[in-house]
């Protein structure tokens, strides 16, 4: 009798344990849709981002800028690990030969429990970048 009453005590236990587990999955699951939203929509409030004259957003504009004053990411940010450009989208050489190297920076700050989301810029040892809204399936010509 003891055993039967152990043995509901754990099942019982098991049962609280998958429902607590349940509801932070979806909670953070939630969560992590944030990142769909146009990011000025995230910073500022609004429902549309702005967009600069080279089709990049001004976000990420205005990180490239911070980037290159600084020689570093901003505080919060990842960025300035080496991009490979295995799939070869980006130029391997300058006109003169050189081999190019490239660092991947992401345009909005990172929020523990959340994805990272698609977009980011490259920036490269010739010093153009760009930017890429879909994580690195196309992309737009900074300078």
């Amino acid at each position: 009798m003891a055993t039967i009453f152990a043995r509901n005590r754990l099942l019982t236990r098991l049962l609280v344990l998958a429902v607590l587990f349940g509801i932070v999955w979806f909670i953070r699951h939630r969560s992590d849709k944030a990142h769909l939203l146009p990011a000025e929509a995230i910073h500022t409030g609004t429902s549309t981002a702005q967009v600069s004259q080279h089709g990049a957003p001004v976000y990420a504009l205005e990180v490239l800028q911070y980037i290159r004053r600084n020689g570093h990411a901003p505080d919060g940010y990842v960025g300035g690990r080496e991009f490979q450009n295995r799939e070869k989208k980006l130029p391997v050489k300058t006109a003169t030969g050189l081999r190019i190297r490239y660092s991947e920076w992401d345009v909005h700050p990172k929020v523990t429990g959340q994805s990272r989301g698609p977009e980011r810029l490259v920036t490269s040892s010739d010093h153009h970048a760009w930017y890429t809204q879909d994580h690195y399936k196309t992309y737009l010509t900074i300078d």
